[in-house]
């Protein structure tokens, strides 16, 4: 018989939320040894099903002291009191964790085809709905495959039912105004977005601010991987947009940072919990998505910490998971790349945000941008719910702004060019739509008399 250590199971489910949601679906209160950590466990999960987090164990205290007093007094009081001394490390925690899931597994098996209707299709042998039977049980435990098959109404049944659900559903808002507008209000897991750019536009400071803000602005878990910057410059430039301070003066002088440390500015942030929700890997090299899909699991299985959104700088830097394309192949490459990423956003519940440079012969800032241009960069972007043009200008009297153009939206289709105002010292992209006319960019740059009488001929056009 397999055995474990239940008290170290039971103790860290009350600062493993995903653990213990985990566990709560497969591994019945009753199956615990020992009796004294069941009505624990059971306080664990009802607690989790009503506030969708789990329960410290101070709370645990309150809350059965609330329910009955004397028998909190003579009971629970002591066996809490020893799950509060319970040391384990996080390969403790591995090892429990596996080890429980594997006696759930055999004890639902055993309970599911011991049961008097299972018996009952055996003796009829009614085989269909057998194997329908073992099929649910399976996938209790399994993470389905790329292929899903079910009828419309099991679909709806499976949809309304699931937890995920309401979580699922809801579109998440980058905090960059021009993004959220191009996609109805934000996008929603399961989906993937690119930024399509050229060099040095800004790219890597509008994947930081998507970050930031959904972790700081929206309370979601972020995984941010550069597979460019070291992870010193990925935490100065973090830094600098949560601080505003100017990154060049951080990088000279990281006194600034204490300083700013001991007017409790950071403190403040870590009081909120911005530290437990953004997450960053610094992966110097190439990687796939099977990288990024070991990342989520190992820090699943490690903390208990599953990412709402996974942003990626950048695209470029990663290779397809299939062995046979030549990088070369820069359309196919990059196509193929946006594949995987999708099949990741589906499998691991997760919004993708990523950026991509555009090609050599592509968008620059003396010509328009148009999908032809987009389509020159990254085939096969129909793969993406969102693909979002973007540059670097110089106008009149704002100095450097950013324009944004939505090539593709899948779930709006409205907005044209929006211009925003950047501070690229303090990585900060400005919430304060500028209104251009977008011809001054061709007197500024001097651009062929043709070019501007055609943009004049547009615009009388529309």
């Amino acid at each position: 018989m397999i055995s474990f250590r239940e008290d170290i199971l039971v103790a860290c489910l009350t600062e493993r939320a995903e653990s213990a949601r985990m566990l709560s679906h497969v591994f019945r209160v009753d199956w615990l040894e020992d009796a004294r950590l069941r009505p624990i466990l059971k306080s664990v999960y009802d607690f989790l099903e009503k506030e969708h987090t789990t329960p410290s164990l101070s709370t645990l205290h309150q809350l059965l002291k609330d329910r009955d007093e004397t028998l909190y007094t003579n009971r629970y009081k002591y066996i809490l009191d020893e799950l509060g001394k319970v040391q384990y490390t996080n390969s403790d925690v591995i090892y429990n964790l596996d080890r429980a899931r594997t006696v759930a597994l055999a004890r639902s098996f055993k309970d599911k085809f011991a049961g008097e209707y299972v018996r009952e299709l055996l003796e009829e042998d009614r085989g269909d709905e057998l194997l329908k039977e073992f099929e649910e049980w399976r996938t209790g435990f399994h993470e389905q495959n790329d292929e899903v098959e079910c009828n419309f109404k099991q679909a709806v049944e499976d949809l309304l039912k699931s937890e995920e659900f309401v979580r699922t559903n809801v579109p998440i808002a980058t905090g960059i105004e021009a993004l959220d507008e191009f996609s109805g209000g934000g996008i929603k897991p399961k989906n993937l977005a690119i930024v399509i750019a050229p060099t040095g536009s800004g790219k890597s400071i509008c994947l930081l601010n998507i970050a930031y803000n959904i972790a700081s602005l929206e309370n979601r878990n972020v995984l941010y991987l550069t597979n460019e910057l070291s992870m010193e410059e990925t935490t100065e430039r973090f830094l600098s947009r949560l601080l505003q301070l100017p990154n060049h003066e951080l990088i000279h002088d990281h006194a600034l940072i204490a300083d700013r440390a001991n007017d409790k500015r950071l403190e403040k942030h870590w009081v909120e919990g911005l530290d437990q929700r953004l997450r960053l890997v610094e992966k110097i090299g190439e990687f796939s998505t099977d990288y990024i899909q070991s990342l989520i699991q190992k820090y699943f299985t490690l903390y208990g910490w599953r990412p709402d959104v996974v942003v990626v700088d950048y695209m470029e830097r990663m290779r397809p998971v299939a062995k046979d394309v030549k990088r070369r192949e820069t359309w196919t490459w990059l196509g193929q790349i946006a594949r995987d990423l999708v099949r990741l956003s589906k499998k691991a519940n997760v919004l993708v945000w990523t950026a991509c440079q555009t090609n050599r012969s592509g968008m620059n800032s003396k010509s328009e941008q148009s999908m032809d241009q987009a389509q020159g960069s990254i085939y096969h972007l129909q793969e993406a719910a969102l693909v979002v043009m973007m540059r670097q200008r110089r106008a009149s009297g704002h100095g450097t702004v950013l324009e944004f153009k939505p090539e593709k939206a899948r779930h709006y289709g409205k907005g044209d060019r929006i211009y925003y105002g950047v501070d690229l010292a303090k990585m900060t992209i400005k919430n304060d739509k500028i209104d251009i006319d977008p011809i001054q960019f061709l007197d500024i740059e001097k651009v062929k008399t043709a070019e501007k009488e055609a943009w004049s001929g547009k615009r009388k056009d529309s």
